[in-house]
């Protein structure tokens, strides 16, 4: 049953898990990149 509810988690959730997932890999590559460099929190 895919009603307006079901449309909207999906709309709220699918771009929150791609934000999560891209700042998580930007926050590793900063912290491995930020060794040497100036480290930013």
């Amino acid at each position: 049953m895919f009603d307006e509810y079901g449309f909207l988690a999906a709309f709220i959730m699918i771009p929150a898990a791609l934000i999560f997932l891209t700042y998580r890999a930007a926050r590793k590559l900063r912290d491995g990149a930020g060794k040497s460099g100036n480290p930013r929190p």
